[in-house]
Protein backbone atom coordinates (compact mmCIF):
# COMPACT_ATOMS: atom_id res chain seq x y z
CA UNK A 1 0.00 0.00 0.00
CA UNK A 2 1.01 3.23 -0.51
CA UNK A 3 1.95 6.24 1.44
CA UNK A 4 -1.09 8.32 0.13
CA UNK A 5 -3.60 4.82 0.42
CA UNK A 6 -2.65 4.37 3.80
CA UNK A 7 -3.21 8.21 4.83
CA UNK A 8 -6.85 7.21 2.32
CA UNK A 9 -7.53 4.63 5.04
CA UNK A 10 -6.43 6.19 7.82
CA UNK A 11 -8.67 9.53 7.37
CA UNK A 12 -12.03 6.88 6.30
CA UNK A 13 -11.19 5.24 9.68
CA UNK A 14 -10.93 8.22 11.82
CA UNK A 15 -14.13 9.88 9.90
CA UNK A 16 -16.23 6.36 10.98
CA UNK A 17 -14.67 6.41 13.99
CA UNK A 18 -16.16 10.40 14.49
CA UNK A 19 -19.74 9.92 13.21
CA UNK A 20 -18.76 11.71 9.81
CA UNK A 21 -18.02 9.29 7.61
CA UNK A 22 -21.31 10.11 5.88
CA UNK A 23 -19.70 13.82 5.20
CA UNK A 24 -16.60 12.13 4.35
CA UNK A 25 -17.87 9.81 1.12
CA UNK A 26 -19.95 13.06 0.03
CA UNK A 27 -16.94 15.21 -0.09
CA UNK A 28 -14.73 12.48 -2.03
CA UNK A 29 -17.92 12.30 -4.09
CA UNK A 30 -18.35 8.77 -3.30
CA UNK A 31 -21.23 6.04 -3.15
CA UNK A 32 -23.30 6.03 0.33
CA UNK A 33 -24.13 2.60 1.68
CA UNK A 34 -26.91 2.07 3.82
CA UNK A 35 -24.93 1.83 7.02
CA UNK A 36 -23.61 5.18 6.83
CA UNK A 37 -26.74 6.27 7.72
CA UNK A 38 -26.68 5.03 11.08
CA UNK A 39 -22.53 6.43 12.03
CA UNK A 40 -23.51 9.46 13.21
CA UNK A 41 -26.22 7.61 15.27
CA UNK A 42 -23.61 5.38 16.47
CA UNK A 43 -20.40 7.45 17.01
CA UNK A 44 -21.38 10.96 17.15
CA UNK A 45 -21.69 13.37 19.97
CA UNK A 46 -24.86 14.63 21.51
CA UNK A 47 -24.25 18.25 19.34
CA UNK A 48 -23.51 16.17 16.29
CA UNK A 49 -26.69 14.18 16.42
CA UNK A 50 -29.06 17.04 17.34
CA UNK A 51 -27.14 18.78 14.51
CA UNK A 52 -28.38 15.60 12.23
CA UNK A 53 -31.70 15.90 13.57
CA UNK A 54 -31.93 19.42 12.48
CA UNK A 55 -30.69 18.80 9.09
CA UNK A 56 -34.05 18.59 7.19
CA UNK A 57 -34.44 17.61 3.79
CA UNK A 58 -35.76 21.18 2.95
CA UNK A 59 -32.33 22.20 3.55
CA UNK A 60 -30.70 19.83 0.77
CA UNK A 61 -30.17 21.38 -2.55
CA UNK A 62 -33.22 20.46 -5.38
CA UNK A 63 -32.83 17.78 -7.77
CA UNK A 64 -30.91 15.20 -5.31
CA UNK A 65 -34.28 13.38 -4.60
CA UNK A 66 -33.02 10.58 -2.76
CA UNK A 67 -30.24 12.40 -0.92
CA UNK A 68 -33.60 14.20 0.22
CA UNK A 69 -35.64 11.35 1.70
CA UNK A 70 -32.25 9.70 3.31
CA UNK A 71 -31.50 12.98 4.93
CA UNK A 72 -34.87 13.07 6.27
CA UNK A 73 -35.32 9.21 7.69
CA UNK A 74 -31.76 10.24 9.42
CA UNK A 75 -33.43 13.13 11.20
CA UNK A 76 -36.36 11.79 12.11
CA UNK A 77 -33.82 8.45 13.58
CA UNK A 78 -31.34 11.27 15.21
CA UNK A 79 -34.57 13.24 16.77
CA UNK A 80 -35.21 9.31 18.14
CA UNK A 81 -32.26 8.46 19.13
CA UNK A 82 -31.60 11.85 21.48
CA UNK A 83 -35.06 10.99 22.80
CA UNK A 84 -34.13 7.62 23.69
CA UNK A 85 -31.21 8.36 25.14
CA UNK A 86 -32.61 10.82 27.85
CA UNK A 87 -34.94 8.04 28.73
CA UNK A 88 -32.37 5.77 29.17
CA UNK A 89 -30.21 8.53 31.01
CA UNK A 90 -27.04 7.91 28.31
CA UNK A 91 -26.48 8.38 24.76
CA UNK A 92 -23.24 6.85 25.27
CA UNK A 93 -24.84 3.02 26.70
CA UNK A 94 -27.67 3.81 23.98
CA UNK A 95 -24.21 3.55 20.84
CA UNK A 96 -22.29 0.93 22.98
CA UNK A 97 -25.27 -1.37 23.77
CA UNK A 98 -27.71 -0.61 20.45
CA UNK A 99 -26.75 1.60 17.91
CA UNK A 100 -23.17 0.42 17.24
CA UNK A 101 -23.86 -3.13 16.83
CA UNK A 102 -26.51 -2.13 14.20
CA UNK A 103 -23.91 -0.15 12.14
CA UNK A 104 -22.41 -3.52 12.27
CA UNK A 105 -25.25 -5.77 11.24
CA UNK A 106 -25.99 -3.24 8.61
CA UNK A 107 -22.59 -3.56 6.62
CA UNK A 108 -23.70 -6.47 4.79
CA UNK A 109 -24.73 -5.30 1.45
CA UNK A 110 -26.90 -8.47 0.56
CA UNK A 111 -29.34 -7.87 3.96
CA UNK A 112 -28.91 -3.70 2.86
CA UNK A 113 -29.01 -3.85 -1.03
CA UNK A 114 -32.72 -2.61 -1.74
CA UNK A 115 -33.76 -1.08 1.63
CA UNK A 116 -35.08 2.63 1.16
CA UNK A 117 -35.00 5.12 3.96
CA UNK A 118 -38.56 4.10 5.22
CA UNK A 119 -37.05 0.58 5.85
CA UNK A 120 -33.70 1.69 7.48
CA UNK A 121 -35.72 4.32 9.67
CA UNK A 122 -38.02 1.31 10.83
CA UNK A 123 -35.03 -0.92 11.80
CA UNK A 124 -33.62 1.94 13.63
CA UNK A 125 -36.23 2.77 15.87
CA UNK A 126 -37.05 -1.00 16.10
CA UNK A 127 -33.66 -1.47 17.54
CA UNK A 128 -33.34 1.75 19.71
CA UNK A 129 -36.85 1.41 21.34
CA UNK A 130 -38.35 -2.07 20.41
CA UNK A 131 -41.76 -1.10 21.95
CA UNK A 132 -42.40 1.32 19.27
CA UNK A 133 -43.32 1.52 15.78
CA UNK A 134 -42.20 4.47 14.28
CA UNK A 135 -45.61 6.85 13.95
CA UNK A 136 -43.85 8.93 10.87
CA UNK A 137 -43.62 6.04 8.27
CA UNK A 138 -46.63 6.59 6.92
CA UNK A 139 -45.91 9.68 5.00
CA UNK A 140 -43.62 7.34 3.08
CA UNK A 141 -40.33 9.05 2.76
CA UNK A 142 -39.54 6.74 -0.64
Amino acid sequence: MRHSESRDVIRASEAVLAGEYLEHLRLYRRPVPVWVWTNVLAHGTEGQIQHASRVRSSHLAAGIDQLKYWTAARSLAADATMAVARRRGSLSDLQTDVLIPLELRLLDPLVTAKWTPDRWLEEVIASIDPHRRAPFLDAGLG
